[in-house]
């Protein structure tokens, strides 16, 4: 199959994996299982229908990636490379700002957490009004 074949196959088994999608937005396996078998998706791999979704889903961010190779069409390999590829661009990490050494202001100490006593101690927004 040509990838964007893949990539309808994705999109069917996403509009599938909808009608099993449970109210905290988990996935009744067992029922989207059968309905695989009974729509004719039943002979494709687990791993290949989770990426063929998956393709569905990234399929601008993947098209980017796999031009100038036109015989890549197989769902997990398509993610594999995708993975390799973008496995170095993770976001850099800022390291936090270090107290200027020319101030001489000592840093605060804060106080350790005490129980409150009076609740008229407690900061509430209609305090601060």
């Amino acid at each position: 199959m040509m990838r964007e074949d893949w990539r309808l196959v994705g999109e069917a088994l996403l509009v599938g994996r909808r009608k099993f999608t449970t109210a905290d937005g988990g996935l009744y396996k067992k029922g989207f299982g059968q309905w695989c078998r009974e729509s004719g998706f039943g002979d494709i791999d687990q791993r290949v229908r989770t990426d063929a979704m998956w393709l569905a889903q990234e399929w601008e961010a993947t098209q980017q990636l796999l031009v100038g190779r036109p015989g890549l069409c197989y769902p997990p390999n398509i993610r594999e490379l995708y993975r390799e590829l973008t496995a170095d661009t993770a976001e850099p990490v800022i390291p936090p700002a270090l107290p200027d050494p020319k101030s001489s202001a000592p840093l605060e100490q804060t106080k350790t957490s005490e129980p409150v006593e009076n609740k008229d101690d407690i900061l509430s927004w209609d305090n601060l009004q």
